[in-house]
């Protein structure tokens, strides 16, 4: 039903969602939504993450409508939530979505939810295998909201959570939300799923982003570097070291190592950069850089021309 005209992206958050849905809605064709449905979908979330027995039906069911009137208002419907990060299962066998896997430096993740304030708040928790109860009468739906997102191991890590720093939590946030993420893209057919680090978000990664998602047409170059240059959630660079203690970045370090490593990240100076990719693009000539991306203007292009044609001459 929805082949072909539906796409979500996902991660921990912090990670380029609203960045990439501001450079999609204003893709020509595409609507597209920032965390459309957080309380629906942070409740999605967090039923996945404790295994809590839910029907799905009605999570899909909200989707299906609000599919129906983007594409009442355009070809393609986009949304960006890291609520969705564990619920690719249903996007994909029910609204035969593609998933852009969003990825970031998890240092500058832990550090981006450190200044937001995450796991600043002490949960009390006799049970630490099952899920959590609220923790304040009769929660304001931004509060169940903010609790649900705030997720909690239910292994050994439990055991010892309350001793651990902030900063360590949230370096086990990232590294297990991450590997959940990657293990679901496993069930996912190549041709439906699509890894971008945020350090690579370039024109060039958006070209590709636009041929995955067989879109007809794309922005323009000067259009989309005014609107990286605009960056939304764009953090000042200040040094990790500036902001913590040693002991509390090899704390978070330790966590998401394995992980970071999977995503093609590796260590450098206390921190995390991209491998390979990007050393690859800083070598790259600037001519040569012009003449891939005019040659993947033309592809997305000639789509379109075509896609014309048949919707004249096939009706």
């Amino acid at each position: 039903m929805f082949e072909g005209k539906v796409a979500f992206a996902v991660g921990t958050g912090r990670c380029g969602t609203k960045f990439i849905h501001e450079i999609m809605r204003r893709t020509p064709g595409v609507i597209s939504t920032h965390e459309r449905h957080p309380l629906n979908d942070a409740f999605h979330r967090y039923c996945k993450w404790y295994n809590l027995p839910v029907d799905n039906a009605g999570f899909v069911l909200v989707k299906k409508r609000a599919i129906l009137e983007d594409l009442k208002q355009g070809s393609f419907s986009f949304e960006a939530s890291a609520h969705l990060s564990l619920s690719l299962k249903e996007l994909y066998e029910e609204l035969s979505a593609r998933i852009i896997f969003l990825v970031r430096d998890p240092m500058a993740v832990v550090r981006s939810y450190l200044r937001k304030g995450w796991y600043s708040d002490p949960i009390t928790r006799t049970d630490t295998a099952i899920a959590p109860f609220f923790q304040k009468e009769n929660p304001l739906p931004s509060e169940m909201w903010h609790f649900w997102g705030r997720l909690l191991p239910t292994d050994e890590v439990a055991q010892s959570w309350d001793e651990l720093s902030r900063a360590a939590k949230l370096g086990w946030y990232w590294q297990n939300l991450n590997q959940r993420v990657l293990e679901q893209l496993k069930e996912i057919p190549p041709s439906h799923h699509m890894t971008v680090k945020l350090e690579e978000f370039d024109y060039e990664c958006y070209l590709n982003i636009v041929s995955f998602l067989q879109l007809e047409r794309a922005l323009p170059q000067n259009e989309f570097e005014r609107i990286a240059a605009e960056r939304p959630n764009k953090s000042s660079a200040v040094s990790i070291a500036e902001e913590w203690g040693t002991k509390e970045k090899e704390e978070a370090m330790r966590f998401v190592k394995p992980v970071a490593q999977v995503l093609g990240y590796r260590v450098c100076n206390g921190g995390f950069n991209p491998q390979q990719v990007a050393e690859t693009r800083s070598s790259k000539s600037p001519k040569k850089s012009l003449g891939d991306n005019l040659r993947k203007l033309k592809k997305i292009y000639l789509n379109f021309i075509l896609s014309e044609f048949r919707k004249h001459f096939y009706r």
